[in-house]
C-alpha cells in the first residue's frame, strides 16, 4: 500500500497544477493558430491563466476557415462554447441571441472596464465583442527625432505645421508618402481630419461630401509647406517607408502593417498619433480603423454563475495587462502602448474610403498630383471620379 501511494503521489506531481484543483474546465474557440503572430503567446496566456486559478481550458483554435466556423457554430448551438474569438465582420444579427450584450458584462462586472466602439453595434442596439484586435491608419511617429530636436510632437494642426517647418530647415523629410505611387491611406487620413466622420456613411455618387475636398486643401497646404520631399511625385511607396524605418524622415502615415515591419531595438522611440483635426466638423482624435477581432462570452456561459465566473476571469486575463498587448499586434514597447492608447481612445472609428467610394476612389487617387500642383481643381477632379 506505501508504494502504491507513493508512486499515485509521483504521478500526481508530473500533473498541470490546475488538474487536481475543483475547477471546471472552459470550452474556448479561437483562431490563434498556425501562422498566426500571436499564436504561442495565446498558448501561453491561457497556460498560466490554468496556473492561477485552478481551471482548465479545452481550446479549438485552428484557421478561421469554413470549417472552423461551421464547428464554432456547432458549439454554439450544442452550448458548449463558453468564450469565442471571432472577427465582427463575420458576426451576423442572428448569433446575437447566442452571446452577452457588453452592457450587461458591464453591468454586473463594472471593474471589466474596455471601450465599446459605436462601430460594432448589431441590428437590436447591443454591442457584444470586446474589442481585441484593430486595424488602423495613422501618423506614425519617430519621436526620438522629436524629442533630439526640441520639436513638439504633432497633436494639433499648428503643431504639424510647426513640425514640418522645423525638419525641412533640419534637412529631414517631414512626411515620408508617396504621392503618386500610393497616396491612398494618407489621403484617407486627410480626409477624415478634414470633415465630419458622419460623411463616411455617404455615397459619393450621390453626392460629394465637402470633407472630400477639404482634405485636398490639407493635403494642399503640407505639399505647399514642403512636408513630403522633394520628389514625392516620383519616389516610390517603398523607399518612402524605408527613409522613415531608416530615420531620414520624421513621420509617415500609414496603416498598423507597418509598425510589425519597424525594428525591435525602434519599437521604443516610435509612436503612432491620430491625424490632428484640421477642418469643420473633425472630431479630435477620430481613425481610420475597425476591430478586427473581438471577444464574446456566450449566454450558455452566463447562465451558469460558475462558468459565467470563469470566463470573466478569462477574459480579463487575456485583454488586459501585458496579454492585451501580446494578443493585439505584433509589435511592443513605446510603439505598442501608443497604438493602443490611440485606438482604445478612438471616439470615432471610421470605414476607410477605399470601402465606401469604390472605384470613384482609386480614379480620384490617379488624378492628385495635378491636384497637389494646382494644375486640376480638387472639385473638378472629385466631379469627375463620383
Amino acid at each position: 500500500m506505501k508504494k502504491f501511494l507513493a508512486t499515485l503521489l509521483a504521478l500526481c506531481l508530473l500533473l498541470p497544477a490546475g488538474a487536481l484543483a475543483d475547477g471546471l474546465t472552459l470550452n474556448t474557440a479561437s483562431p490563434f493558430a498556425d501562422y498566426d503572430f500571436a499564436a504561442q503567446a495565446y498558448v501561453d496566456a491561457l497556460a498560466a491563466w490554468e496556473q492561477a486559478t485552478g481551471n482548465m481550458v479545452d481550446d479549438a483554435s485552428a484557421l478561421p476557415d469554413e470549417t472552423w466556423m461551421t464547428a464554432v457554430s456547432d458549439g454554439l448551438n450544442r452550448g458548449t462554447l463558453d468564450v469565442v474569438f471571432y472577427p465582427p465582420a463575420n458576426f451576423t444579427d442572428d448569433m446575437a441571441a447566442q452571446f452577452v450584450p457588453v452592457s450587461e458584462i458591464a453591468a454586473q462586472y463594472p471593474d471589466l472596464a474596455l471601450p465599446v466602439p459605436d462601430s460594432l453595434k448589431m441590428a437590436d442596439g447591443n454591442v457584444y465583442a470586446l474589442p481585441m484586435r484593430y486595424t488602423f491608419v495613422a501618423l506614425y511617429v519617430n519621436a526620438d527625432l522629436f524629442e533630439s530636436n526640441g520639436v513638439a510632437l504633432p497633436t494639433t494642426w499648428q503643431q504639424l505645421l510647426e513640425a514640418v517647418q522645423k525638419f525641412q530647415e533640419l534637412g529631414v523629410i517631414p512626411i515620408s508618402n508617396a504621392l503618386a505611387d500610393w497616396p491612398h491611406d494618407l489621403v484617407d487620413c486627410a480626409v477624415l481630419a478634414a470633415g465630419d466622420p458622419a460623411d463616411r456613411a455617404a455615397d459619393p455618387t450621390q453626392g460629394v461630401p465637402a470633407s472630400y475636398a477639404r482634405g485636398m486643401d490639407m493635403l494642399r497646404e503640407l505639399y505647399d509647406a514642403g512636408a513630403f520631399g522633394a520628389d514625392a511625385l516620383t519616389v516610390s511607396d517603398g523607399e518612402a517607408e524605408r527613409r522613415f524605418v531608416e530615420h531620414e524622415a520624421a513621420m509617415r502615415v500609414s496603416g498598423e502593417w507597418l509598425g510589425s515591419s519597424i525594428p525591435v531595438e525602434q519599437m521604443e522611440t516610435t509612436i503612432v498619433l491620430a491625424m490632428p483635426a484640421y477642418g469643420e466638423g473633425a472630431v479630435e482624435g477620430a481613425l481610420v480603423g475597425a476591430v478586427t477581432m473581438g471577444c464574446y462570452i456566450t449566454r450558455a456561459a452566463w447562465e451558469d454563475d460558475a462558468r459565467r465566473e470563469a470566463a470573466v476571469s478569462l477574459v480579463q486575463e487575456l485583454l488586459t495587462g501585458e496579454n492585451a498587448g501580446a494578443l493585439s499586434y505584433a509589435f511592443s514597447g513605446r510603439l505598442l502602448d501608443s497604438a493602443r492608447t490611440l485606438t482604445q481612445g478612438a471616439p470615432v472609428l471610421a470605414r476607410s474610403l477605399m470601402d465606401v467610394a469604390g472605384d470613384g476612389f482609386y480614379t480620384w487617387m490617379g488624378e492628385l498630383p495635378d491636384v497637389l500642383t494646382g494644375s486640376a481643381s480638387a472639385t473638378s477632379v472629385l466631379e469627375a471620379a463620383f
